[in-house]
């Protein structure tokens, strides 16, 4: 799997509007590789201007160090982003090179078309609001959150050595104080 990601990314020469990442846990071997600058920068080149990055990231049995870390490989490749809850236990993080923002009419046109509605109210979202209850936070609130984090690479395998020490402990409610510790709403990247 995680070789298959990121040899697909490496030879295909289609570009792509948006580009889901959803790997394993970054504790399971040779899956930490899918969470490095080098393959968020391979996920950056096949990109159209103006298209999106949207990696998954769990909040459980990953230590606060590490999930700081990953934001801020991240955001070292793609310097505009928002953060989503996407369940009590996951992230949705989306990377542009562009600013990023919420377009309240666009979503709100969206949501109104039925099988976006239907899709959507598996998940118990049927309204803007409810989208934007899981907004965590976004560009202007990230380079305080990931400070003095190190930048997981292929060379130095951060996260292959380190996610594992994690993986019998419940760092669930650690990583949420600490993200809502810096949470400033959705206010700012609203576009009406």
């Amino acid at each position: 799997m995680t070789y298959d990601a990121r040899n697909f990314l490496l030879v295909t020469p289609e570009k792509f509007d948006v580009i889901i990442s959803e790997p394993s846990n970054p504790w399971m071997a040779g899956v930490s590789n899918l969470f490095t600058r080098e393959f968020f920068n391979m996920g950056s080149q096949r990109l159209n201007p103006g298209g999106v990055f949207c990696q998954w990231l769990q909040l459980y049995k990953i230590s606060p160090d590490n999930l700081r870390s990953i934001l801020r490989t991240f955001h070292d490749i793609f310097p505009h982003l928002l953060v989503f809850e996407s369940s009590e236990y996951d992230l949705l993080i989306l990377g542009s090179f562009d600013p990023l923002s919420i377009d309240l009419r666009r979503l709100e046109g969206r949501l109104s078309q039925p099988r976006v509605k239907e899709d959507l109210k598996r998940i118990k979202v049927g309204s803007v609001r409810d989208i934007l209850s899981h907004f965590v936070f976004g560009t202007r609130e990230v380079p305080a959150y990931v400070k003095n984090a190190l930048i997981n690479t292929d060379d130095n395998a951060l996260l292959e050595f380190s996610a594992p020490r994690t993986l019998y402990i419940d760092t669930s409610e650690a990583n949420f104080q600490e993200l809502a510790r810096y949470s400033r709403g959705a206010a700012p990247y609203l576009r009406y």
